[in-house]
């Protein structure tokens, strides 16, 4: 009965993700003293300029996503080969864990890559001091930034996620490759080390489990043990 119940415990487990997950654990870090100089929305405008595509935000402890879409890097004929994320409310130094899920019917591969926003501006080649107007270098260099009582104090930062996908598969089908693959998108803190979604599995298993070793089983047992008797007394009248 204890077996029993773990498996229909993993069972339920199970069925909160896709048949395949790729998954991402990140610290966010604080800003650096080049950020501070820009208010969130500032950097949030700055960044969805230079993004390829619409950038859909996630915002900690928990965000999901259930049903997003992407090309394959290998579809020539598709703009539509990577997916841009704004991840909000991200608290500095935790840990958290960005996860896709997608079917098994789609054999994939996910890069899932996370960028601060002086990343961000670093990788589409535009330094974040090449980006500051005059006003904001003499800022940097002795006065205090412009949003220094709203960011000094902030226990929260932003950071940004791309996610591409590559096609594994061998398909009898041609073009399956130029097909769009689905999948979900989950931003997760942890607790104690656990996804927080994962402790409400953690508290039925403290319940589930000791109510089958102290009362389940026992009383399963019990039953056995009559019936068990019931056979023998029968067995005995028919030898008699």
């Amino acid at each position: 009965m204890i077996w029993g119940s773990l498996f229909l415990a993993l069972l339920a487990l199970c069925s909160l993700a896709y048949a395949n997950t790729e998954i991402k654990h990140f610290r966010p870090a604080r800003q650096t003293p080049e950020e501070l100089l820009l208010s969130q929305a500032e950097r949030n405008a700055l960044a969805s300029t230079l993004v390829p595509s619409m950038m859909t935000s996630l915002a900690g402890p928990y965000t999901t996503i259930e049903f997003e879409t992407i090309s394959y890097q290998q579809n020539i004929n598709s703009e539509n080969k990577e997916r841009w994320y704004c991840l909000s409310n991200l608290v500095h130094d935790k840990s958290y864990e960005l996860r896709v899920s997608y079917a098994a019917t789609t054999p994939s591969d996910f890069e899932l890559t996370l960028f601060s926003f002086s990343e961000l501006m670093a990788h589409f080649g535009k330094p974040l001091d090449l980006d500051m107007d005059s006003a904001a270098q003499k800022r940097l260099e002795g006065s205090k930034p412009r949003h220094h009582a709203e960011t000094t104090h902030s226990t929260t930062t932003v950071m940004y996620a791309r996610i591409r996908a590559m096609y594994t598969g061998f398909s009898a089908v041609p073009g399956m490759e130029n097909q769009a693959v689905p999948y979900m998108l989950t931003l997760e803190k942890h607790v104690l080390g656990l996804p927080a979604q994962a402790l409400w599995l953690v508290a039925v298993l403290l319940v589930v489990v000791p109510a089958s070793i102290y009362i389940v089983s026992p009383w399963i047992l019990s039953i056995c043990d009559g019936l068990i008797a019931e056979e023998k007394r029968e067995a005995l009248r028919k030898s008699d």
